[in-house]
């Protein structure tokens, strides 16, 4: 026998010269001994040399001789290093510890105490996974009594029945130490031998090796002197030119024969090879079990990649794995054979799986252009030969060079490295035309299909740079492909060219939700970045949404807007795809003290929206997920992603098990950031760009053990328990399915930690038809509520019915969420935000007058009440009946039931029978029940019941229970009913309303625009502005030709400036000024603002020293006040100032300097630096050769002296040193509201003056205002 030569380079050897690997075996057969020692050195120089070749797939080494248990995370083992002793605990049943030792030919020996008559203890052998032993696993147990003899067993649990063997031992032996030896030999003979007399020799024909390790039954045991040798092995033959190929679960061990690999469900190999245009194949057998796999452009851990797979039947698929389950591309089923040749040509988009050289599989799939590649075994036992893969030379691939898309915007714009492209489109486009161009030697056709597959257009040759004719598309979704071929290779480009409904049609198809958002095309899912925008007072609503119908893939951020968390308008997608990667979900928080620093150029009126979210996919430096941050300033209708994304790397995966959906929440002046997809995990960061992991939160399950916490979409945020904000709780909730009650501390190692105060807590919802639940950062309304939104899972756009249905999934409404106690547990409770209530009808469709008891054979209190959306309350006293509750949704054999159980305390929604059913195919998605328990207050229950299209809110007890759920009644189908069963009840109350539908109601009435302030670029409006004053004059010299006005305002609707809208806080554009008068003409809202402007003649002569219009400081008063004709002024200042500004105002052609620094006319100077005591400021004009200086002198306070307690009378405001004036904008010259002078009292509130006399100060009062 002669071993198959490999090529490749080790990494463990020091020079870069490939192995040959090509050798005799030295030895006779399996179990025999070696021929000579010269040839035991020269393999074993070999097998080092080789070491560094698979490394991950060799077993572990043993520790020093025994087993490795360096990897074992459990809690069930301890060593004692002084006596040498493993002690495996009680685990009160089995207690399985496996190491990372693999054994196939073997001797695992030990000193076995065990302390009890019925205890059971031995080894481990066989294990497929040692961080799960009990899914495959062997034993040898030792029982020191059975009956009056002790006892000795070989077992397999899987294989019982061809691998169980017990022999009975000698005399009780309990409390003595037991030798214990197990001998596995290369004829597949298993040995037992107890205190050194071989017991047990049993042939086990289908041993094919496992991991080793040591187990206890329903006691505890310690093990001494264990003890572990392997027969020298040679060095296995399997054949690859993949570099580092490395197990991640099962077990993968390199043998004589190939690639073994065992294990239960996906385990996966990966190596360090990556491949775009390849051809991959592969020798496989099925020993046993399901699937043999090929693993290609994939992440590196297999989560994403494309997969072809043969099982142990003889099913062939292609297919890929997504973030979650995997999307077939294609299956055929074959005669089952022991070995097959598997195949895999894989070139751009084109994909095919060939069997033995037999083409069985075709797919075309844009989603992954190219990865790693792997080996993946399903559950099962298998066998890897010969695994290579050959690159296409670049050379000999077609290349588009550009594409062109007229008649809509191409997205994302044209990259060679782009393979799908989307354009959506208004319905008035009737067509669109394409003009590709391609590398030379390429032939290019273009297909284009609609949303149900029909071929609209086949093969169309074009040349390249040409222009297509006209390619008329119908409403919805097209796929455009477009076909480069050179050289027999295919290249395949597509365009999803989405027509949109015209507007008349939107939100009018059947079963579209009029009440709960869903997206105008294609599919949504994750609500995302949930934020109200206080800038604007918008609340922002982002979602996951694909360029597809049918699920998830090509993730961005879509985007819908609301002023009133009701009405939605959907907008532009915020956030596309890019080189690093799919937008999967995240959050938005509101920047309002900018810690990131993006902001520091905002203007007045800007927002500070900050977007954290996951980049999936794409380039792989960063690792598969990363978290990555984007920010908008201009509330949200654009994002700008930050340069230096991701802002947490994920490089080498640091984070295993899925790294996602980061949700950013504010923390004692921290940013804090929950991820989660796999384990949770919490971050800090003070600028939300430098991240630091804090912790991974953990609970305590049922069994004490501490877990981690593993889920999607994970949330966290504070509730005050029954609504004492004394006593705040905080709660970190897993996408809506299971949430922990707790808090948050900071350990004793300085990091931030989730400490839970309960266990694992479920069933927020009583339906699996909502997922991804995510909270808003803040509360628009100013009422801190906590308020929720979670992703509706509807699916069935594929797969039922409703014609045009061109769209999947959907939001739910807004539930404010509290932690409230119920029946001695903390729950988490939802209920509709206060803000759905009006989309109610004006009127109620059903109203009671007063209580009524009801029995089975009352009359219908609803008889005659028709509504296809409603939102119903009832109020419902217990009596004696056994059942009651609501037919709803009633017509042609059609009803739905919420129906509570008086016994059982069960709220149920039963859809049974609530129309279209059979014809879905969705699966999890639509079970016909949901309930949730529902307990009694005060011996009633209140329910509220929301019905639209095709989705019910049902809330029990003001949303103890909830109960949410999709349903496809016909919209005939809107009759009512309340029924009773088994005695009677009272209701206290029952009302129903209709509702209306968000599309096709008027938006809110927009707020009023109010008119804050009003400037002027280059002069001073006569008078100050006033929001009641609507006529102003202003003067400026002959040299100034333009001027701009500055409104700031609130409301929805812009100021114009003269016909041409402004926003808030934003200059207008230049206004042109004759000499003499102007009319400049402001509208904010219903209010009417006129500014006549003066443009002097020309400018005066240069006859005398030039002149301040005005004066006015930052701080403090001048004194006197300003005339142009003083030029020396003072004023005062508090200690607590150390900076000053001041404003001049001129005009004319000078130059102003403060103490020697230019300054505008009506801006502030720098800050000057303010000593303690007097600060003189000088503020000089100069017109040609003329000149003039003002000097103001500020004195600023002495500090306070705190040292002795002092005593002052009270002086009139007014006084020498006051600081009292006029409010601002009343105290000005000439207006008859100068500020008071020392002793002048003419304008002071009586009460002050009495209360100046009260202190005892003598003061000369005259009611006479000083000239």
């Amino acid at each position: 026998m002669r071993a198959k030569r490999l090529m490749e380079k080790s990494p463990n050897l020091g020079d870069d010269k490939p192995i040959e690997r090509e050798m005799h075996h030295m030895r006779r057969r399996r179990g025999g001994h070696w021929a000579a020692s010269a040839c035991i050195a020269l393999l074993l120089a070999l097998v080092l040399a080789l070491g560094g070749i698979l490394p991950a797939l060799a077993a572990a080494p043993a520790k020093e001789g025994g087993l490795d248990f360096s990897g074992y995370q459990g809690a069930g083992l301890s060593y004692d290093e002084g006596s040498g002793t493993y002690t495996v605990a009680n685990n009160q049943g089995n207690q399985l510890v496996a190491s990372s030792t693999f054994g196939d030919v073997f001797t695992l020996e030990a000193d076995v105490t065990l302390d009890e008559k019925t205890a059971v203890a031995g080894f481990l052998f066989g294990v497929g996974d040692p961080s799960k032993p009990d899914a495959k696993w062997s034993a040898v147990h030792l029982r020191p009594a059975d009956g009056q003899y002790g006892a000795v067993r070989v077992f397999s649990k899987q294989d019982i029945k061809n691998l169980d063997k017990k022999v009975n031992l000698d005399p009780d032996t309990t409390g003595k130490p037991i030798h214990l030896s197990l001998t596995v030999d290369g004829e597949k003979n298993i040995i037992v031998s107890v205190n050194g007399k071989e017991k047990i020799r049993v042939n086990y024909p289908a041993w094919g090796g496992g991991y080793l390790g040591l187990m206890t039954y329903n006691c505890q045991a310690q093990f001494q002197h264990v003890s572990y040798a392997a027969e020298a092995q040679e060095s296995g033959v399997f054949e690859t030119n993949l570099q580092n190929l490395h197990g991640l679960q099962g077990a993968w061990e390199e043998r004589d024969n190939g690639l073994y690999s065992s294990g239960t469900g996906n385990c996966f190999a990966m190596s360090d090879t990556v491949g775009s245009h390849f051809t991959y194949e592969a020798d496989v057998e099925v020993l046993d079990g399901q699937t043999a796999s090929l693993v290609f452009r994939s992440n590196q851990n297999g989560s994403q990649a494309y997969v072809a797979n043969i099982s142990k039947a003889g099913k062939a698929r292609l297919f890929r794995f997504p973030a979650k389950g995997d999307f077939e591309l294609g299956n055929v089923t074959i005669a089952p054979k022991s070995s097959y040749h598997l195949r895999v040509e894989a070139v751009g988009s084109h994909l095919q799986y060939y069997i033995d050289d037999v083409l069985l599989i075709e797919a075309d799939d844009t989603t992954y252009t190219t990865g790693y590649f792997g080996l993946l075994t399903y559950s099962g036992t298998a066998l890897y030969q010969h695994v290579n893969h050959t690159p296409v030379p670049e050379e000999n691939l077609p290349a588009l060079t550009g594409l062109a898309l007229l008649g809509a915007d191409l997205t994302p714009a044209f990259d060679k490295k782009v393979s799908a492209y989307r354009a959506v489109f208004d319905d008035d486009v009737a067509s669109l035309r394409i003009r590709p161009t391609a590398s030379e030697g390429t032939h290019l056709s273009y297909t284009v299909q609609d949303k149900n597959k029909q071929v609209l257009y086949q093969d169309i040759p074009i040349a390249s740079g040409a222009e297509s004719a006209d390619i008329a598309l119908p409403t919805g979704e097209n796929l455009i492909t477009i076909q480069a071929e050179k050289n027999g290779v295919k290249l395949l480009t597509t365009i999803t060219a989405i027509r949109r409904l015209p507007a008349s049609a939107l939100y009018e198809e059947p079963y579209r939700l009029q009440f709960h958002f869903s997206p105008q095309t294609n599919f949504m899912n994750d609500p995302n970045g949930l934020v109200y925008d206080p800038t604007s007072g918008t609340y922002h609503m982002f979602f996951q949404h694909s360029p597809q119908l049918a699920d998830m893939g090509n993730q961005t951020w879509g985007h819908a807007v609301s002023r009133d968390l009701v009405h939605w308008e959907q907008l532009p997608t915020a956030l596309e795809m890019d080189e690093l990667g799919a937008i999967f979900s995240g959050s938005c928080v509101v920047d309002e003290d900018n810690t990131s620093h993006l902001f520091d150029d905002n203007q007045p009126g800007d927002s500070r929206l900050v977007a954290i979210f996951t980049h999936s996919g794409g380039d792989r430096t960063h690792g598969a997920q990363k978290q990555s941050l984007a920010y908008s300033k201009d509330h949200g209708m654009t994002w700008i992603k930050y340069d230096g994304n991701p802002i947490i790397s994920n490089a080498g995966d640091r984070y295993p098990g899925g790294f996602r959906d980061p949700k950013v929440v504010r923390y004692d002046g921290r940013w804090l950031m929950v991820t989660g997809g796999g384990r949770f995990r919490l971050f800090s960061s003070d600028n939300l760009i430098d991240w630091t992991l804090e912790s991974e939160p953990t609970y305590i399950d049922g069994k004490g053990e501490s877990q981690p916490i593993v889920a999607e979409c994970p949330d966290l945020y504070p509730l005050p328990l029954d609504g004492d904000t004394g006593n705040v709780k905080w709660v970190l909730n897993g996408a809506g399915r299971l949430y922990f009650v707790g808090d948050l501390v900071t350990g004793a190692d300085g990091k931030i930690q989730f400490v839970p105060e309960t266990g694992k807590l479920e069933n927020i919802y009583g339906s699996t038809d909502i997922y991804a639940t995510q909270s808003y950062y803040n509360d628009g309304a100013g009422k801190d509520r906590r308020m929720s939104v979670s992703w509706i899972r509807d699916k069935t756009a594929l797969d039922f019915v409703a014609e045009g249905k061109g769209w999947n999934g959907a939001q739910t409404l807004p539930y404010e969420t509290k932690l409230q106690t119920i029946d001695g547990v903390m729950r988490l409770t939802s209920f509709p935000v206060e803000e759905v209530a009006a989309l109610r009808g004006s009127e109620p469709l059903y109203q009671s007058e007063s209580s009524q008891t009801i029995s089975s054979d009352s009359q219908n209190l609803l008889a005659g009440v028709q509504a296809e959306l409603f939102d119903m309350e009832a109020v419902i006293t217990l009596g004696n009946a056994d059942e009651f509750g609501f037919k709803l949704r009633m017509g042609d054999g059609q009803e739905t039931l919420v129906q509570y159980d008086v016994a059982s305390q069960t709220l149920t929604v039963d859809k049974s029978h609530s129309g279209v059913v059979d014809k879905t195919t969705s699966g999890a998605v639509y079970f016909p029940q949901h309930s949730m328990k529902l307990s009694p207050r005060e011996g009633k229950v209140t329910l509220r019941i929301l019905g639209d299209t095709s989705f019910l809110d049902v809330f029990g007890n003001k949303g103890e229970a909830s109960i949410n759920t999709l349903f496809f009644p016909d919209a005939q189908s809107t009759g009512m009913e309340f029924y009773v069963k088994g005695g009677d009840v009272t209701v206290d109350s029952l009302t129903v309303y209709s509702m209306n539908s968000i599309w096709k109601e008027p938006s809110p009435q927009p707020v009023p625009t109010v008119l804050t302030d009003l400037t002027l670029s280059s002069a001073l409006l006569a008078p100050n502005f006033s929001s009641d004053v609507t006529e102003y004059t202003a003067t400026v010299a002959n040299s100034v030709d333009s001027i701009k006005v500055l409104p700031t305002y609130t409301g929805d609707t812009a100021v114009t400036v003269n016909g041409t809208e402004v926003a808030s806080g934003a200059y207008s554009a230049d206004i042109s000024l004759n000499v003499g008068e102007n009319t400049i003409t402001v509208v904010a809202g219903e209010k009417t603002y006129t500014i006549k402007v003066t443009r002097e003649d020309k400018e005066p002569p240069v006859t005398e020293k030039p002149f301040l219009d005005g004066l006015e400081l930052s701080q403090g008063v001048l004194q006197p006040s300003f005339d142009k004709d003083v030029n020396a002024y003072t004023a005062s200042v508090a200690n607590n100032v150390d900076s000053i500004q001041v404003k001049p105002f001129y005009s004319g052609e000078m130059a102003v300097t403060v103490n020697g620094k230019a300054v505008e006319s009506g801006v502030f100077s720098e800050a000057i630096a303010l000593d303690v005591g007097e600060n003189t400021i000088e503020v000089k004009l100069v017109m040609g050769e003329k000149e003039n200086i003002y000097t103001i002198v500020v004195t600023r306070a002495k500090p306070t002296d705190t040292t002795k307690p002092t005593t002052t009378k009270p002086s009139i405001p007014g006084g020498n040193g006051s600081d009292w004036k006029w409010p601002e904008g009343t105290a000005k010259p000439g207006t008859g509201k100068e500020n008071p002078q020392s002793g002048d009292a003419s304008a002071l509130p009586i009460a002050l003056l009495l209360m100046a006399g009260a202190a005892g100060t003598a003061v000369f009062l005259s009611r006479k205002r000083k000239k």
